[in-house]
């Protein structure tokens, strides 16, 4: 699947200033007001909003009371992030039929827009600096004792400082010391997500299969595993088979390095892929 050519207009912020929506929610003496409709996470709707009296812009995700457990498992995992590459937690509040979570807004745009405006030249140059930022987002989240399951571009904020933010935690589980783990609701998104998420379990090394989907994807502007569906679909070794010829034409156009560290990660059993330590330490993101 290609990646649109298309380039948002957008270039600071998420879609720059919009008008005040008559929206508020009062809570513990505080009332956020919606300023701005995000987008969606895999569990909710995004927003911004303005704590007043403080005046503070905060990132207000609003999850169905149906999903009430998955809503208050993430807010668990957000109250205990300590990395400065990770989300803040701040409130959460709630209605009749919405939970919401409020977290430290970060202004800038995500990967998937870096992605459409920015020329060729510049993203393949710029793609090792990011992939080590995004592996220490990433190193941050492990070290905190979680692992992320949704990682794609989109869940990437790049800030204009340059620097990166990893969102979104409503699909994530903690790491275990067993080989792998089952589930306990579901995650990832077709295309992004390894083998093992398919099947119905994870492993520590889940989230490194789909970060080399990102700069696959990022890279050569498709996903390399356009069949991988949804879950439930008839997945095998074969639907994941890596390299095929066709992925061996397309690394011919990159560096080996590159080349080298995408079979390293894109390992149908995840015990075999290369760690974050690892490739930190690889030669094409020195």
């Amino acid at each position: 699947m290609s990646l649109s050519n298309r380039c948002l207009t957008c270039m600071k912020g998420l879609c720059g200033s919009v008008a005040t929506l008559p929206v508020a929610q009062e809570s513990g003496g505080f009332t956020y007001r919606k300023v701005q409709h995000l987008g969606h996470g895999a569990t909710g709707q995004v927003s911004l909003v303005i704590e007043e009296p403080t005046g503070d812009h905060l990132t207000c995700k609003s999850v169905s009371v149906a999903r009430k457990n998955k809503a208050e498992r993430e807010v668990a995992i957000l109250r205990k992030l300590t990395g400065p590459n990770l989300p803040s937690f701040h409130d959460i509040d709630g209605t009749a039929t919405s939970i919401h979570i409020l977290t430290q807004y970060i202004p800038g745009r995500d990967l998937y827009v870096w992605y459409e405006c920015t020329n060729k030249r510049e993203r393949r140059q710029a793609m090792p600096g990011y992939l080590k930022m995004m592996l220490i987002c990433l190193q941050e989240l492990a070290a905190d004792g979680f692992v992320h399951l949704d990682i794609k571009p989109e869940n990437f904020i790049l800030s204009d400082d340059g620097r990166l933010t990893l969102i979104d935690l409503g699909c994530a589980h903690p790491i275990h010391s067993s080989p792998k783990r089952r589930l306990r609701s579901s995650a990832g998104t077709a295309g992004y997500s390894p083998p093992e998420i398919y099947m119905g379990h994870y492993h520590k090394n889940t989230d490194i299969w789909s970060l080399a989907v990102c700069v696959w994807t990022l890279y050569f502007g498709e996903r390399p595993f356009p069949d991988a569906g949804h879950k439930g679909d008839n997945i095998t070794s074969t639907t994941f088979l890596f390299p095929t010829e066709y992925h061996k034409t397309r690394l011919e156009r990159a560096p080996t390095a590159m080349g080298d560290f995408m079979k390293s990660c894109l390992i149908f059993r995840p015990s075999r892929r290369m760690n974050i330590s690892q490739i930190l330490t690889h030669e094409w993101l020195q």
